[in-house]
C-alpha cells in the first residue's frame, strides 16, 4: 500500500516561494516517515510512502509527469502508482 504526502505549492505572491524552490519542508517528510515506521509488522513494512513537494517539483528528474502549468500531474501519478491514501499536511 502506498501513502502519498503532498506538500502544496505556495501562492505566487508569497515571501517563502523563492526559498521553497531550493529547500524541502520537513513536516511532510516526517509524516511519511512516521507512518511508514508505524506500519511495520513482523519486521516487514506493509506500507510505502512518498512525498511530493509542489514547490520544488521538477519534471527533469525521473521523467515526472507535469500538467500544462508545470505542476505535478496528480491524475497521471495516481494511474502510474496508485496511492491508497493521500495526505495534505496542514500549514
Amino acid at each position: 500500500m502506498l501513502i502519498r504526502v503532498i506538500d502544496p505549492a505556495f501562492p505566487k505572491n508569497n515571501i517563502f516561494r523563492a526559498s521553497a524552490k531550493q529547500m524541502v519542508s520537513l513536516g511532510p517528510v516526517m509524516v511519511a516517515s512516521t507512518a511508514k515506521e508505524w506500519c511495520i509488522a513482523n519486521g516487514k513494512s506493509w506500507l510505502t510512502a512518498e512525498v511530493i513537494n509542489e514547490n520544488n517539483y521538477r519534471s527533469i528528474r525521473r521523467g515526472a509527469p507535469v500538467d500544462p502549468k508545470g505542476m505535478p500531474d496528480h491524475l497521471v501519478l495516481q494511474k502510474e502508482r496508485y496511492a491508497a491514501l493521500l495526505v495534505f499536511p496542514a500549514a
